[in-house]
């Protein structure tokens, strides 16, 4: 039942800004619309079903854990 909630609220948020985006001709802001929204979606649907969530600073160590052993030479 909370995923057809989620899935309502998306939807319902999609139907809203699309047009107006689209009456705009706003289309770089269209995609990282639909990327934001899908994300959101993504996170909300495994909130609910008590999964493991994506953690934001392990992508931020990942990324700049190489850069750090380079700078300080470990």
């Amino acid at each position: 039942m909370k995923l057809i909630g989620i899935l309502t609220i998306a939807t319902l948020i999609l139907l809203y800004e699309l047009p107006k985006m689209k009456k705009k001709k706003m289309a770089k802001e269209i995609k990282v619309f639909f990327i934001f929204l899908l994300l959101a979606t993504t996170v909300s649907t495994l909130e609910i079903y008590n999964l493991p969530t994506p953690n934001p600073l392990e992508c931020i160590k990942y990324l700049f854990e190489p850069v750090g052993k380079l700078v300080i030479g470990k």
